[in-house]
């Protein structure tokens, strides 16, 4: 099964990607503890790419392509804004962060947490967009 939509880079549309994509899930009957580490990763990096690599700009567009097959879903984000590579981005351990705790950073090592694989392909001259991918196993 396939699941297509874009949006503009504005957070407000983040309430829409979260309700198309649990529909999405519950139709494919994704696990519901599952639902919840997608939908946070999906959140998280969305709002990294409106706010870092669009800089809020909300003319700018974000694609976003969910696939599925047995057990495992990928979800491709793209878009055309300053290259955000997730992989490349250091941050704090979660657990450097419970024992030191302050705000923010902690989207991007959930993300790296719960995605069981992330991959990123920068604009190129074959193609005008960022790709990071995603892949989630259901079980």
């Amino acid at each position: 099964m396939k699941f297509e939509t874009e949006i503009t880079a504005d957070t407000s549309h983040l309430l829409t990607i979260r309700e198309q994509l649990t529909k999405f899930l519950a139709e494919i009957n994704f696990e519901e503890d599952k639902i919840l580490q997608v939908l946070l990763v999906v959140d998280e990096f969305i709002t990294n790419i409106i706010k870092y690599s669009y800089h809020e700009d909300s003319t700018k567009v974000i694609r976003m392509e969910v696939t599925s097959d047995t057990d495992q879903l990928m979800i491709e984000i793209y878009d055309e804004g300053e290259a955000f590579n997730v992989l490349d981005y250091q941050t704090n351990t979660i657990e450097e962060h419970i024992k030191r705790p302050h705000k923010g950073g902690l989207g991007i090592p959930f993300m790296k947490l719960f995605a069981n694989s992330i991959e990123y392909f920068p604009k190129s001259e074959k193609s005008k967009s960022n790709i990071t991918r995603f892949k989630f196993i259901s079980n």
